[in-house]
Order: structure tokens, then sequence, then C-alpha cells
């Protein structure tokens, strides 16, 4: 027995958390202003992506301590320190995984009425393995001094219990099988001081069971995040009106994205105007621009039909059909990120955007350098389109550079316009 007790530790499945806190940021669109659902007044129906977030990182930190800890009674002489961290810890845990629970409005009531670890139901018959636990952690830890709120589990005719000693089980104490004795005095002059007898195998069961109820919340967030995407599904998102610009079509477009993803990427769709409204001051260049702009046209409807069906897998959704979505994303994305794959000049290109008049970095200093690394990229440019950098301005420079890594990505495969796409 004594072997036995060398170590007690939980060791979780921290890829528990892992796959958690990735769904998070996955969906994070629908999670930035998600309201918590049950708990307390004071806290339901506010915002709950702080509160997600905070219980995400406690979650994993304190897995992570807790994986390495060990109660050890060669190290607890005197008072089971090492135990009273654990259930610390522990209880930390389990209120993180009760807050995701409110959160995503997941009800533990049947969680928490449960006898069937501890076995303690108490004078009363109404406790539970979360009552018992609380139980033991006010009278070993946090409440030592003065444990009188959980009646239930307070020894016969005590009104008040207080405790001077966690310690190991050994024979001063005469603690039977148990692994932990908590030493009680009752102030009660008609009786004699008394212990808890406490189970470790118990203690780490009943806080596993806890943390894999994490596994549950997940399935209630999915559930609460299609039952908001079959919300969206059923508004519908017209094709460009006859009365309508393109410019006007995207803006359109812009503002599903916003409402429907909660996340503001103007900067792209200011990107494709920039394209549309422009114009080649060279006409060598005006074919392959003209081919430019069609591919951008096909990604937008392709974006659109994302937008309506809140997705962005399949072909009809993505415009990808290599099963490739999840690495390079959709085709939006790899025609406003087409530089995907090119290692030689990754330096350079990072300066090139520096050309974009709509860019926060565009300055005299950074446009001297953009342009100066362009020339350092004429070999690889110049493959696809007609450049003279003297005689052209910023922002052409800058399209000519996109258009070029877009003949690049088609050349490589990295993009690939759908056959049966047109608009």
């Amino acid at each position: 027995m004594e072997e036995e007790r060398k170590s007690y530790g939980l060791d979780l499945d921290l890829s528990l958390i892992g796959e958690f806190n990735s769904y998070m940021n996955r969906d994070i669109q629908f999670f930035i202003k998600h309201k918590i659902q049950l708990g307390s007044d004071y806290r339901k129906n506010t915002n709950a992506w702080d509160c997600i977030c905070a219980a995400m990182i406690r979650i994993a930190d304190i897995i992570a301590y807790l994986n390495s800890f060990r109660t050890n009674p060669e190290q607890d002489s005197r008072q089971a320190f090492g135990f009273m961290d654990f259930m610390n810890q522990s209880s930390s845990l389990i209120d993180a995984i009760n807050m995701l629970a409110e959160t995503f409005g997941l009800s533990l009531e049947e969680e928490n009425k449960s006898c069937e670890i501890f076995n303690k139901a108490g004078k009363d018959n109404q406790g539970s393995d979360k009552l018992y636990f609380e139980y033991l952690r006010s009278l070993c830890s946090i409440h030592p001094l003065d444990t009188s709120r959980h009646k239930r589990y307070m020894h016969e005719n005590a009104k008040f219990e207080c405790c001077p000693f966690v310690v190991w089980n050994n024979s001063t104490f005469m603690g039977g099988d148990a692994d932990i004795i908590a030493k009680i005095y009752t102030n009660s002059e008609d009786s004699t001081n008394t212990k808890e007898s406490i189970y470790l195998p118990q203690v780490v069961k009943y806080v596993r069971h806890r943390y894999q109820l994490l596994e549950n919340i997940k399935k209630q967030a999915a559930k609460l995040v299609e039952e908001r995407k079959q919300e969206l599904r059923n508004i519908p998102i017209p094709e460009q009106r006859s009365s309508e610009s393109f410019n006007q079509y995207l803006t359109r477009l812009e503002n599903e994205s916003v409402q429907r993803y909660q996340s503001n990427q103007q900067y792209r769709w200011d990107f494709i105007k920039m394209i549309m409204s422009s114009a080649m001051t060279n006409s060598n260049n005006d074919q392959v621009f003209a081919q430019y702009k069609k591919a951008w046209k096909i990604a937008v409807e392709f974006e659109r039909n994302s937008l309506q069906c809140m997705k962005r897998k399949g072909l009809s959704c993505s415009g990808i059909s290599d099963g490739s979505e999840g690495e390079l994303g959709t085709l939006f994305d790899r025609l406003y990120y087409p530089r995907y794959g090119i290692k030689k000049y990754t330096y350079e290109l990072g300066k090139v955007l520096n050309l974009d008049p709509q860019s926060a970095n565009y300055s005299p200093c950074n446009r001297a350098w953009g342009r100066e690394k362009l020339a350092d990229m004429l070999p690889f440019l110049q493959q696809y389109v007609a450049i003279d950098i003297d005689n052209t301005s910023d922002k052409e420079l800058f399209i000519l550079t996109n258009i070029a890594l877009f003949e690049h990505a088609l050349k490589t495969g990295i993009i690939v316009i759908p056959m049966n796409a047109d608009t």
C-alpha cells in the first residue's frame, strides 16, 4: 500500500483542451459576440469571449501543471501541502469547465447530482460528488478554520469544524486504508475529535470526469454554431443586380461578410475594387490584366456562394476542386495571396506590398525601398508582365506584381480556374 501512495497525478489528455481551443479559433466569428447563456444574473447575457479565452488558458495551464505534479508523502511529512495544492488547482480547473458549460448553455444539473464516485450522499441524503469535493477542499485547504457551510457532511452533533492537520495516512491517526486523513476538531465538549478519510483514486477519478465534460461542451458549442449558420443560410444573397455596379455589388458582399462572420476584411474588398477600377498604361499588359480581372469576378461569385452556404469547402463554395481548401483556402484567398509557395522572393514581396496606396505603410521611405526590391525581382516578373519601373506609378507596379504572381500561380497549378466557371 505504501508503494501505491508514492505518487498520484491526473495524467489528463492535453489534446482535449487543445482541440477545443482549435475549434474556438476556427469558428471564432461565431463566438466573438456570443452571450453567456446560463449562470449568475450579473454574468448572464454578457459577451462571453473574454471568459472563453480565460477559461481555455487556465485549463491548458492547470492541466500541464497537474500532469507534471505528483502528490508525494515523503515530501509532506507534517502537512500534505501537495494534496492541498492539488485540490486548489483541480477546483480551478473544474470552475473553468463549469464556466464554459454556462457560456454555451449546457446544463450540468444531472452531473452535479451524481453520487457515483465518492458515494457520499451526506446526512440528508441530498449530497453529490460535486458537493463532497467542495467540502473536502473547504476542510483541507481554503476554510480549514471554519468549515461550517457543508452541514450535510459535518460529523454527528458538530455545529462547527476546523482542521489542524491534513496528513498522509499512518498509524498516528489510524486511518485504515485511506490515503489522506483530515483531522477534525469540532469545539464540542461532549464529542471526541474525529477525522475525514480521503481516497485519492476517487478524487483523481472525479477531476478527470469533470475535465472530460469539455467534449460535451464542444458538441454544444458546435450545435449552436450550426443553428446560427442555418439561420444565415435561410437569408438569400442575390447575385449582382442589373441596377448595381460591380463595385456596389462588392460592397454588398462585404457587408454580408461582416454580418455573417463578424470579421471586417474591408482591405480585401478594397483591393478588388482597386483592381476593377484600374487600367494598364502599357497595352502589352492588357490581355493578362483582363484575364486577372476575370479570375477575380469568378472568385467573387464563389465567395458569394460561400457566404450563402456558410461553408468554405467544396467546389461550389471554394472554387477549388483538388481537396486542398484547408491548406490554401479558397480561390478568393489564393487570388488575394498569390505569392504562396514562392520562397525565393519572400523578403522582396513583403516590401513591394508597401507600393499599395491603400496600405498603412505607404510612405516615401517605404515606397522607395519597395521599388528597389521590385527591381531585384525583375527577372521573375518580366516573364509574365511588361514593367518599366521608372515610368510607372506605385499602384500600377503593385498591380503588375500581383498579375505576375497570378500568372505564375496558374503556371504552377497553385491557382486553377474551374473549367465551367464564367462571369
